[in-house]
């Protein structure tokens, strides 16, 4: 399954338009590199004053999709355009996160043992109300196991099937997509979300 497993990567490109370049290069050079790259282009004052010039001439040689908005749709835009992916697993990346050459390949060996969300930074809530402080996993802290946690942020990793949970019930402005997308695939689906 590792080797047929398609992946269309969904980048979202909001306050750090300086790092998208190394994000793509970092996909490029996965052991199981992405079958399509899209770069969602958040409208945020940062981006005013970015040459975009070498990145839009790349992302043309590329074939990299670009879908990009002049309204800050926080969260929602990126979600949703994950609706319209055609491949086996989908994987969204905030614009801070860089992954390691193994990420893809991590995530497929990790998903094949147990189905799920898999996210680069994961969270266990210790308390009811309150998000800070909690138990976190991946990249802030290091994990040698697989650790189900109750959300992921700065990466996902899923089936592309997964994404019409995220819409059962509708976002709100305030939640985070780490909440609301774990929440959701939780309650309507009964998939676990994990750190690999």
């Amino acid at each position: 399954m590792i080797g047929s497993s398609s992946i269309t990567v969904i980048l979202n490109c909001y306050r750090r338009p300086q790092n998208i370049q190394k994000q793509i290069k970092s996909l490029i050079n996965q052991t199981i590199p992405p079958t399509e790259i899209w770069v969602w282009k958040n409208y945020h004052p940062d981006q005013d004053n970015f040459d975009w010039t070498v990145f839009n001439l790349y992302a043309q040689h590329a074939g990299i999709r670009v879908i990009e908005s002049n309204y800050n749709w926080k969260y929602c835009g990126r979600f949703a355009a994950a609706c319209l992916v055609d491949t086996e697993f989908t994987a969204i990346f905030d614009d801070d996160t860089i992954p390691g050459p193994r990420w893809f390949e991590n995530c497929l060996d990790s998903y094949n043992d147990r189905n799920g969300i898999y996210g680069g930074v994961g969270v266990c809530l210790n308390q009811e109300t309150s998000y800070q402080p909690n138990t976190r996993y991946g990249w802030v802290s290091g994990n040698q196991n697989t650790v189900e946690v109750d959300l992921v942020g700065h990466a996902w990793f899923f089936p592309s099937n997964y994404i019409k949970y995220m819409w059962m019930e509708k976002p709100m402005w305030a939640n985070g997509e780490d909440m609301h997308f774990s929440a959701m695939c939780q309650i309507h689906g009964n998939i676990k979300t994990y750190v690999p």
